[in-house]
């Protein structure tokens, strides 16, 4: 039952003696279809809420926790959903929170020993934690543990048992064993723990916000932010340090602040506007300050890429700070979704900072489209990008599918980081406020994916002042198709998506702002809906 986990935190070489050989066995991951059998039994003795929200909910929280979909996990999740269910990824410290309260009142303690206090536990923990995460060091012995934590409880004068801590969380296996060690068996914890220092000890705060040491633990921020939800000091913090990453990529990068191909591209583009694209692709970047490793990918088609850039494409992206400026679009993604108190202005603003990122990676990720269509994998300082699917034929081809789809990539990257159903209104007046096209579009596929209330209302005004033959009309017309055929959608959800779908292709086709009902149903009864609305395809 060894895992070996891919979390920096938990790394670690096993080294066996040769003559012993074991049989390495798994324990297998639930599959969807058996999550939702758990759910449609746990409803019908205890009922939670929709099947297909709950079961979203659990494979959701699982994969964001990173835990195994075990029938265990999922019930300690069922468990606590059971104090108001919400199926939106809103506040993952009070979910934490709630797992904890319910494994510290069960009834397995001895009489004889005393139920530790929770919030003392938080507190002291947390102290643990912040020592693990300044040494960089994550496995500790039983004596050290009750060492370090009896001397912190001493000398702040806390009534704890630290042994009978110690025990309960090994029992609930939120501490394990590991060889002559023991670790916290998921990093979550850590990161929960410490973000609960954060709250309560001001130097350990100011020692994670500065530098950006947190662009590390996005999660450590996720649940600082999430603990009272109005950290306006932090979220200012995060939104000078995103900028300034920004300003770094883009200073060095180079590339024309107007570079944006999607503002001229079409939903069915003459040989004249496909001419245009390229040498706006080519402009741009043979302006930019790019090393000329990448902008001899433009000038000369007949030149073998692979070589040049396996060799130089770490220096390129460590001068760039790629990477970190993604890791600070996650932590300020969490930050921002938890923080329904912080002050608008202070909440737009991050959000710019955000958008600008997405705008700024789109315009890296685009000029590597010929790395992509050759290679199908481009590694950048530690970031990797790979074709995980079938993008075309020949290299033109994978590099006019590459380009197509950066945007939808771009949100499916973060939308889980960003969105909460409580951050409604602020996308909404986001939207409304924009002006860059290409950032009002991002915000609207992300309501297209998730789907909060009066969704629909904004999308059908974005598809009626769209268009009818821009890149932006054909890309919502094509994700609207997607959700349709895989995504769990309610029934009323379906209906308006294939709605908005006749819409999309009236107008496109039919060539009128605002199609209207009558023309819309004349369009359907000449059969023109046959491949616009597809068939469901979805793996319950």
């Amino acid at each position: 039952m060894f895992t070996i986990t891919e979390n920096p935190l938990l790394n670690e070489t096993i080294n066996l003696p040769e003559n012993i050989k074991f049989n390495t066995l798994y324990l297998w991951a639930l599959p969807r279809n058996a999550i939702r059998q758990v759910v449609a039994d746990y409803n019908d003795k205890k009922f939670i809420g929709n099947e297909n929200d709950v079961v979203n909910k659990i494979v959701t929280d699982l994969e964001v926790l990173n835990i195994p979909r075990t029938a265990l996990n999922c019930l300690t999740i069922l468990k606590i959903s059971e104090i108001g269910f919400d199926d939106s990824p809103v506040n993952r410290t009070e979910m934490l929170s709630r797992i904890l309260s319910l494994l510290f009142n069960v009834d397995n303690i001895p009489r004889y020993k005393t139920r530790p206090d929770l919030k003392d536990t938080e507190y002291t923990l947390g102290y643990f934690c912040e020592i693990m995460i300044r040494e960089d060091r994550y496995f500790f012995t039983r004596n050290d543990f009750l060492k370090n934590l009896n001397e912190f409880c001493t000398g702040m004068e806390i009534d704890l048992e630290i042994d009978t801590l110690f025990e309960i969380l090994y029992e609930n296996n939120i501490i394990i064993e590991r060889g002559n060690e023991f670790c916290f068996k998921f990093s979550y914890w850590i990161f929960y723990f410490a973000a609960q220092r954060m709250h309560k000890d001001k130097e350990f705060e100011d020692f994670i916000l500065t530098d950006m040491t947190y662009s590390s633990y996005p999660e450590l921020i996720e649940f600082y932010t999430g603990i009272e939800r109005n950290r306006n000091k932090a979220l200012s913090i995060l939104t000078n340090d995103i900028k300034n990453t920004c300003d770094i990529v883009e200073k060095k990068c180079g590339l024309p602040e107007e570079f944006n191909i999607y503002n001229i591209a079409q939903w069915k583009p003459s040989e004249e506007k496909i001419e245009q694209m390229n040498e706006e692709v080519s402009d741009g970047v043979l302006k930019s300050n790019l090393p000329d490793v990448v902008k001899d990918e433009y000038a000369d088609k007949s030149y073998d890429k692979s070589r040049p850039l396996n060799q130089n494409i770490h220096k390129i992206l460590e001068e760039y700070s790629l990477l970190r400026l993604m890791k600070s679009i996650q932590a300020c993604s969490k930050a921002l979704r938890n923080s329904d108190y912080a002050t608008p202005e202070i909440k737009h603003n991050l959000l710019k900072e955000i958008l600008r990122s997405w705008e700024q990676i789109s315009k890296v990720l685009l000029v590597l489209t010929p790395i992509l269509s050759k290679q199908g994998h481009a590694t950048l300082d530690g970031a990797s990008f790979v074709l995980n699917d079938y993008f075309g034929d020949n290299e033109d081809e994978r590099l006019r599918t590459i380009i197509a789809l950066i945007p939808t990539n771009i949100v499916n990257w973060y939308r889980d980081d960003i969105f909460s159903k409580k951050m409604t209104s602020l996308l909404f007046n986001h939207i409304d406020s924009e002006s860059s096209e290409f950032k009002k579009h991002l915000l609207n596929l992300l309501l297209i994916n998730k789907r909060p209330k009066k969704w629909d209302t904004h999308i059908e005004n974005y598809i009626i002042l769209s268009n009818k033959n821009s890149f932006y009309l054909l890309d919502i017309y094509n994700t609207l198709k997607a959700e349709y055929r895989y995504s769990f959608a309610s029934d009323s959800n379906l209906r308006i998506m294939e709605k908005l779908l006749k819409i999309t292709a009236t107008k496109h086709f039919r060539g009128i702002k605002n199609p209207s009902k009558k023309i819309i149903d004349k369009f359907d009864k000449e059969n023109k809906f046959t491949d616009v609305i597809p068939n469901r395809d979805v793996d319950i």
